[in-house]
């Protein structure tokens, strides 16, 4: 039974500030459960400890170890490793931790016995992710990758053709990302002064196969988006060679933001090789930024580079829109964790308890 849920202020970085809203929390008030804050949660985004008192009078606040050391662990975010070692042996965590590209990270949580559901693998009967801002990582993306073309000295005289964007990946981020860039187009300089309109061109796997098609693209593309889902992160989908085809002025949209990660002579690495990796603090890297590029392992070609956008938490852009609807997403699965504890079957009549079970580490490494 789950007597004590606690809930972690996220701060990686220091322009992290996704905690969840008050009114997340009256959503808990029929449960018999005490609610650990964090000291300072929901300061970043203008809340007060009186806020969330009012709408749930179950809420203390408490230091980061009372915090760790509660029957049930909620933050959006994986935690750090040392945060994570605070937790009680089969206690519970809910967080996005992406099982797939972070082996060390699974090996943790089994070897501390943690009860751990990733929010990233809640999907539905058909595999559709349940909790996900991809309406926000597209916009945020692609708004940032805007800005940062109309930067370029290249937008203040005409050129004769329509812009393109070629996105990589035909899922909802890459279907989302290609909806705001005919969006934006409208608001920027070079629609009135520039590029003669906009295309945009997905890429699928099948096209990535043949150079010269995908050389073909890339020479006319302005902004290259990264909104795949690859079954091996270990798998480059555009070398660093391909890179060298770009204009200078591109900007590469890097929206999955898949960590580097090395395991012996494998590098766990990006679907367009040998770009940055960025988050909060710091997400557009110059092609001139060594000190970026110093971070990438040295047996990744980065030889080829275009300014490149990078974060790995595109919806914290817009912190507080994001928790609102992440608040809403992850209330109906908190109630039943709530309601039930630990316990969930994949095959299970009710909908949302098959969704559950499918996060829980154990089903993911039973079906790895």
């Amino acid at each position: 039974m789950i007597t004590g849920i606690g809930f972690p202020k996220m701060y990686k970085e220091r322009g992290e500030k996704r905690d969840f809203l008050p009114q997340f929390f009256a959503n808990l008030t029929a449960y018999p459960v005490t609610i650990y804050l964090e000291k300072g949660y929901g300061e970043k985004l203008g809340f007060t400890e009186a806020d969330y008192l009012q709408c749930n009078p179950n809420i203390r606040f408490a230091a980061e170890n009372d915090i760790y050391s509660q029957d049930l662990v909620v933050i959006v975010r994986s935690p750090e490793f040392e945060l994570i070692q605070k937790m009680k042996r089969k206690s519970g965590l809910l967080a996005m931790l992406h099982y797939e590209t972070r082996p060390r990270l699974v090996n943790l949580l089994r070897e501390l016995d943690i009860q751990a559901f990733s929010l990233d693998a809640i999907v539905d009967d058909r595999n559709q992710r349940l909790v996900v801002t991809y309406e926000m990582t597209a916009l945020a993306g692609m708004q940032t990758a805007f800005e940062e073309l109309a930067r370029q000295s290249f937008t203040d005289r005409p050129v004769e053709r329509a812009m393109k964007v070629a996105i990589i990946g035909l899922g909802n981020l890459g279907v989302q990302a290609g909806k705001y860039a005919f969006q934006l187009f409208p608001n920027y300089p070079f629609a009135q002064n520039g590029f003669k309109g906009i295309t945009v061109e997905f890429l699928d796997k099948e096209s990535t196969a043949f150079l010269d098609t995908v050389e073909a693209i890339l020479q006319e593309t302005d902004i290259l988006v990264d909104a795949t889902k690859r079954p091996d992160p270990t798998q480059v989908i555009i070398s660093n060679d391909l890179l060298g085809k770009l204009p200078e002025h591109a900007i590469i949209l890097d929206l999955c933001a898949d960590p580097y990660e090395v395991r012996g002579s494998v590098v766990q690495g990006k679907a367009i090789e040998g770009i940055p990796h960025g988050n909060l603090d710091k997400y557009v890297f110059t092609s001139d930024d060594e000190a970026a590029y110093e971070n990438i392992p040295a047996s990744v070609s980065t030889r080829n580079r275009r300014t490149t956008i990078s974060c790995n938490a595109w919806p914290g852009v817009m912190a507080k829109e994001c928790m609102e609807e992440y608040g809403r997403k992850i209330t109906p699965f908190l109630q039943l964790l709530l309601a039930k504890g630990y316990d969930f079957d994949v095959n299970a009549e009710d909908y949302y308890e098959r969704a559950l079970a499918r996060s829980m580490i154990s089903h993911f490494e039973k079906n790895a």
